[in-house]
């Protein structure tokens, strides 16, 4: 599945009615959104909302501060609570702040002035494409159905009254792409419903265009990219060049570092990949509560559910074995590879080798709660949900 991000639109303040593009394209810099992407992309949920917050409640009238919200438990969704059973309440939030969007939106889609209309109809498209996907992850594929068909509807609604609207693109272009490579008899289903849809390199160009001439979601449309090229094109040149990009704009992430470092390796820089890794380690630890929250988001949030899979755990013991062998001197980054190191060797069943890692943590230094997981590990074999509440920053 591919992973939307949260949207930066440029849209009215609550106070006065649309005046026109200018004041659109000014509103679309506001310095709580700007902050709010970045501590997003750094995987800072609560700073992330904080700040929205702060938007929305300025402006309550205006579909941006919901819709960035609904942006923002999307990506926290696929980055870290799709690995566990579904959080009613999470999911209540999120379609109270889809159904907000919408709502806020309805006046702009009946303004006078196309250029509002347009704001309006971007807005409540892409909050409801946001929502299909959210219950496309849940299996309700009803729903999904439903509010992908109304998405879609706006989106091309905002494209008819704005041809050079190059951020609705992105959606249009995603939509494309996802029922092209759709599985089988489903692929077959979604294209009788949504008829014209389903051409994948129609898909990528228009994401493309949204890259290189949205002014709203450019960088958004960049992650769609990213993840196509990486988890269904295997194109891993291409996604290296499109992480290079991504993290010029936000160096500060380390979700897009840990993407940069894998792709070093996939692109055959085994050094320079592990000296990434290292660097983000010890960036990520001067704040050591929450580089334990953020370990999920940094290592699976790619990959969703597949994190744990057969194919990524034997990767990944091949690169940590790599790197323990260069590491002489003890240090907490040693402890944390040794750590993992022996959680994949039990999540691969192999307990004698996961046994002589959590064997070594006794005379590592410690790295957050590496010694009570090491303890813990040695007691009983590590499952899958003890790795996922240990990436959460859970205790054993």
């Amino acid at each position: 599945m591919i992973r939307p991000a949260v949207l930066a639109l440029a849209v009215l303040t609550a106070a006065s009615p649309a005046r026109g593009k200018g004041d659109l394209l000014e509103a679309a810099d506001d310095p709580l959104l700007q902050q709010g992407l970045v501590h997003l992309y750094n995987l800072d949920y609560d700073r992330t909302l904080e700040n929205a917050l702060q938007f929305r409640n300025a402006h309550p009238a205006n579909p941006l501060g919901h819709l960035f919200i609904s942006g923002a438990l999307w990506w926290q969704y696929t980055t870290e609570a799709e690995q566990m059973r579904p959080d009613n309440k999470f999911l209540e939030r999120f379609d109270a702040n889809v159904d907000a969007t919408v709502e806020a939106a309805k006046p702009l889609m009946k303004a006078d002035d196309n250029a509002v209309q347009a704001d309006g109809f971007f807005a409540a498209g892409m909050v409801l494409g946001l929502r299909g996907q959210m219950k496309l992850a849940n299996g309700n594929f009803i729903g999904a159905y439903r509010d992908g068909k109304k998405g879609i509807k706006y989106l091309k609604k905002c494209v008819k009254l704005d041809p050079n609207y190059s951020d609705a693109l992105m959606g249009l272009g995603i939509f494309d792409y996802q029922v092209a490579v759709l599985p089988g008899v489903i692929k077959f289903g979604a294209k009788l419903l949504f008829r014209g849809t389903g051409d994948a390199a129609r898909g990528l160009r228009l994401i493309r265009t949204a890259i290189s001439k949205g002014r709203f979601a450019n960088n958004q449309a960049a992650g769609f990219l990213l993840t196509i090229y990486m988890t269904n094109e295997l194109d891993y040149r291409r996604a290296f060049d499109v992480v290079q990009d991504i993290r010029r704009s936000f160096p500060s992430s380390p979700y897009y570092a840990f993407l940069h470092a894998a792709l070093l390796e996939r692109n055959g820089k085994p050094a320079e990949s592990r000296a990434a890794m290292r660097a983000l380690f010890d960036r990520l630890m001067t704040e050591p509560d929450r580089f334990a929250r953020k370990q999920l988001g940094t290592i699976c949030g790619q990959f969703g559910p597949q994190c744990l899979e057969r194919s990524h755990l034997i990767a990944a013991e091949r690169w940590i074995t790599n790197a323990l062998s260069e590491l002489q001197e003890d240090s907490e980054y040693k402890s944390i590879l040794t750590l993992y190191h022996g959680l994949t060797h039990d999540l691969l069943g192999q307990r004698e080798a996961a046994i002589r890692d959590f064997e070594r943590l006794k005379a590592l230094p410690p790295a957050v709660s590496s010694r009570e997981w090491g303890k813990r590990c040695l007691e009983t074999a590590c499952g899958q949900a003890d790795a996922i509440r240990l990436l959460r920053g859970g205790r054993p």
